[in-house]
């Protein structure tokens, strides 16, 4: 959660504690690999039981991001589609990040 600090604690002018997706995340199993490779590698970081994300790690969380701004509902009309398209470009980013 984050947590924020105005000046003399006033916090009213600053972005809200708590922000809500307009849509939940994809199944993890829909989630290309590289994605569900990084959030366990997040999940184990968080309990003590890991490293620090690597780079690579940081921008698979990222491409996971972007459904957060194209994603839809799962029963959206067009959720099949987006979800394919979205993952497609995951798994492009990611070929070009490691090329």
């Amino acid at each position: 959660m984050l947590k924020l600090v105005g000046v003399d604690g006033d916090t009213d002018c600053t972005v809200p504690e708590n922000r809500k997706l307009n849509v939940a995340w994809p199944p993890l199993e829909r989630m290309p690999a590289h994605i569900q490779d990084a959030l366990r590698a997040g999940e184990l970081h968080d309990r003590g039981d890991g490293p620090p994300l690597n780079a690579e790690q940081v921008e698979a969380l990222m491409d996971l991001t972007s459904w957060a701004f194209n994603g839809v509902a799962p029963d959206h009309p067009q959720y099949e589609g987006r979800l394919a398209a979205w993952a497609a470009q995951a798994l492009e980013r990611h070929g070009r990040r490691a090329a």
